[in-house]
């Protein structure tokens, strides 16, 4: 399965980086490294660009995240259902085991289509890069993720497994 944004707007987001204190974009360039290494990112020349910041996580490190709130405003949002929290309650009533699992990065997991990749294009100071696979902070890559997970789930779903965002629970009423 492979991931094509669908635009409805086609004028291009050209947007400048934001700055970044020296060590802080000393963790931007290592973090873009690992990006490369894993192939989730790629060197670009699109005529996109999205200015990615780092947002603290406890601990001390950061998070990179793309801005793409000016490409998400020309982005088509498509009509897949997301779970809801809530309706999971009805569905654990008898339950007495659960497992949960965290699909760690599963939206990375994801190819985009080549067409598509350009358009995830994100600046630094010193290069412009595109998204291999759907990134994080893509207005519709909830919808992409749990349109794959039912699909993976389809005959399961809501008779023993339940997905919500990047989460997945296994429940049952029997250990076995």
């Amino acid at each position: 399965m492979e991931y094509e944004i669908q635009l409805i707007e086609k004028t291009p987001v050209r947007l400048p980086p934001y700055r970044l204190s020296p060590p802080k974009m000393q963790y931007l360039r290592e973090h873009i490294k690992s990006l490369l290494k894993d192939g989730v990112i790629e060197p670009s020349l699109s005529n996109y660009s999205s200015p990615v910041f780092l947002m603290p996580k406890p601990g001390g490190a950061y998070r990179a995240v793309v801005d793409f709130r000016m490409l998400n405003k020309r982005n088509s949002i498509e009509s897949v259902p997301l779970p809801d929290v809530h309706s999971a309650f009805h569905l654990f009533t008898k339950a007495k085991y659960f497992t949960t699992l965290d699909l760690n990065q599963a939206y990375y997991q994801i190819p985009l289509a080549k067409a598509s990749k350009p358009l995830t294009a994100f600046c630094t100071d010193w290069n412009l890069y595109q998204y291999t696979r759907v990134p994080f902070g893509l207005a519709t890559g909830a919808q992409v993720l749990s349109r794959l997970l039912d699909r993976v789930f389809q005959d399961t779903k809501f008779e023993f497994v339940y997905h919500y965002s990047d989460d997945v629970v296994i429940y049952s009423e029997r250990f076995e």
